[in-house]
């Protein structure tokens, strides 16, 4: 058999403690880590969707300010006349005087939308070109517009957006082009009202992304992407300065303003490595989507911080609370090691060993009580070693003397086979079978190496004993039914459990006293239960009877469960005065020889009764079955006996 290696109970104190102190910190630590980051993502997405929408309000916001300002000159009655007159009817003179007006108007313009780099005027009946910069410089020249330039694709009296672009300065300025700012132009389409079929003029208003710069600057770092794109897919505005005025290639992004566009709410994106957030920014001259892009180890980067200061608290926290545990289980556990070092020496025969030479404990606590205990038991166990000797030498005596008078039980199962020989040849068969049928019963009986047995074999051992008993009574005829399942014939029970319940129906069914006398034995399988039932059609049992042993039977599973083995021993010692009793022509060395082997089959003779077969049938399962006793319809008596499938191999093993 193998054993398990020594192993000091304070190294397995140590162990356990540091399992019970390390993985609740290590849950705490994952439960904080996942939490917190589950919160700052939420904290993070909630913030900037807010900020992105405030911001796209305020995108929307300058650009509608843009688009009334430009809108307004429809409702100026001294410059839409202005824009109506024919440049090639007016003198030099007037033209002069009509382009100041006009000038003057670009300007009260720049007053309203400042951050704007230039102004452009096309008036295609004057045949005039004009621009206003930032620094207030007038640049115009005389130009005759061919249709391709006065083509208009938008709607009347609304105005349209170009895309981001290089600033144009229509070669009034010459300059490098490396020096022009990117810009998005608000170009109105002016018409001469009420008509709408073709515009007299057009107003073109650059605004600088630097606009778009200091509205979207507070939305992202270094680490983060941000970009504006329109219904088209081009880059209005992007934290990377390449990429404006270029066109989205990201499909992602495709999607991502697609959904917007169809729900018209934000989006929430995610990735393996990063989140994305789409804002739609749209109004009735444009249809602009923000998309940021965040790295999750940007947002979690609290969180990881977090972890970091958290698991180097809890490893010194439970640096300090291991120290602590360490020293205390020592201190606790150095007297069991000391007793474990009392004990080995008793184990190899010193039993003069004195305790007070190993150790001095003087707390009054368990490890107290337990040392008193093996204090007392080791007296008890110098005692009980000289009382065994002495019993031991009593024994010896009384078995010598048991064996000279035990009659061999072998010696009388081959005698009757002898006997059964002389009626086959004499041709009696009558006393041929009923001396093979008592043969029968006296070989299932000395069988002391089998004590478990199957139904099959109790219930033809039960049909045995009927067969004699109708030998002795030649002029009775009694019945054996039997209606057993199939299946519950080959399920191992306790031997020897069924014939004292068909006694017990012969001595108090009165069976041989009542025609047409009946034993039924039946069996089945009902929700992984085995059910056996002996009935009778006797003179039935007595209410009052009935009640005492009723009573009989649960106070012997009550003493069982609470008593135990004295239970068990008073029972023995119950069976063996009764069977003195009962038979008292029996010598009293052949009794206690027979009685020493029913004791080792777990089988007491059937004048013990109910009680004993339930009393086997509980120390066998482990209480997990039941007897009852019941009157039955044919006036007689039913014996029911219950037993849990699942217990019954376990208990005939344990028996065995």
């Amino acid at each position: 058999m193998n054993t398990k290696p020594y192993e000091s109970v304070h190294i397995r104190m140590i162990k356990f403690l540091s399992v019970c102190l390390i993985v609740p910190m290590l849950i705490y630590c994952c439960y904080s880590y996942t939490a917190t980051k589950s919160r700052l993502v939420k904290n993070y997405q909630e913030q900037t969707l807010n900020t992105m929408e405030a911001t796209s309000h305020s995108i929307t916001s300058y650009m509608r300010i843009a688009d009334f300002t430009a809108k307004s000159i429809h409702f100026n009655g001294e410059i839409l006349p202005l824009l109506k007159l024919n440049g090639q009817k007016l003198s030099p003179s007037r033209q002069l005087q009509v382009t100041n007006q006009l000038f003057g108007y670009l300007q009260q313009l720049y007053g309203i939308v400042p951050e704007a780099t230039q102004i452009h005027l096309d008036a295609y009946k004057l045949r005039r070109l004009m621009i206003l910069t930032d620094t207030f410089q007038q640049y115009e020249k005389e130009h005759i517009y061919v249709w391709k330039e006065r083509k208009v694709t938008t709607p009347p009296y609304e105005t349209y957006i170009n895309p981001t672009h290089l600033q144009y300065d229509y070669n009034f300025t010459n300059t490098d082009l490396n020096t022009y700012a990117m810009v998005v132009t608000l170009v109105l389409p002016i018409y001469d009202i009420p008509a709408t079929d073709e515009p007299i003029a057009k107003l073109s208003i650059d605004i600088p992304l630097d606009v778009f710069q200091s509205m979207c600057s507070p939305l992202y770092d270094e680490a983060e992407h941000f970009s504006i794109i329109d219904s088209k897919h081009h880059v209005i505005f992007s934290s990377d300065a390449a990429a404006n005025g270029t066109l989205s290639s990201d499909p992602l992004f495709l999607t991502m303003t697609d959904q917007a566009a169809a729900s018209g709410q934000s989006i929430i994106h995610s990735s393996r490595k990063d989140y994305y957030y789409c804002v739609p920014i749209q109004d009735s001259s444009m249809n602009w989507y923000m998309i940021k892009t965040t790295p999750k180890n940007y947002v979690y980067r609290d969180a990881s911080i977090f972890l970091r200061h958290s698991t180097f608290l809890l490893f010194l926290s439970l640096l300090i609370a291991l120290t602590l545990s360490v020293t205390t289980v020592m201190r606790q556990t150095e007297p069991l090691r000391q007793l474990t070092k009392y004990t080995d020496a008793i184990q190899k025969g010193n039993l003069n060993e004195h305790l007070s030479d190993y150790l001095v404990y003087t707390e009054n606590d368990e490890i107290g009580s337990l040392i008193r205990s093996i204090q007392k038991m080791i007296y008890s166990i110098n005692h009980f070693v000289i009382r065994e000797y002495q019993l031991e030498l009593a024994n010896k005596s009384s078995e010598l003397k048991a064996l000279q008078a035990q009659i061999n039980p072998h010696f009388i199962y081959n005698t009757l086979q002898c006997i059964a020989a002389e009626s086959l040849e004499t041709h009696n068969m009558e006393v041929y079978r009923s001396i093979t049928t008592l043969g029968h019963m006296m070989q299932y009986s000395m069988d002391t190496k089998n004590n478990k047995v199957t139904l099959k074999q109790e219930i033809t051992n039960c049909s045995n004993y009927i067969r004699l008993q109708k030998m002795r009574f030649s002029n009775k005829d009694i019945r054996l039914e039997l209606n057993n399942e199939p299946d519950t014939l080959e399920i191992l029970v306790p031997k020897m459990i069924l014939q004292p319940l068909v006694e017990n129906a012969f001595k108090h069914g009165n069976l041989l006293k009542i025609p047409d006398a009946c034993i039924q034995i039946r069996s089945f399988l009902k929700d992984h239960i085995l059910h056996i039932l002996v009935e009778d059609n006797g003179i039935g049992i007595s209410f009052h009877t009935l009640a005492q042993v009723q009573e009989q039977l649960k106070n012997t599973k009550e003493e069982l469960t609470n008593q135990g083995a004295n239970t068990v021993l008073r029972y023995f010692t119950e069976a063996e005065q009764h069977a003195k009793q009962e038979e008292p022509s029996d010598t009293s060395s052949s009794f206690e020889t027979r009685l020493k082997n029913d004791r080792q089959n777990v089988h007491i003779s059937n004048h013990i009764g109910l009680c004993n077969v339930y009393m086997r049938l509980l120390l066998m399962y482990n209480n997990q079955c039941q007897l009852s006793i019941y009157p039955n319809d044919e006036c007689g008596t039913t014996i029911h006996i219950e037993i849990i499938l699942n217990t019954l191999e376990e208990g005939v093993k344990q028996t065995s």
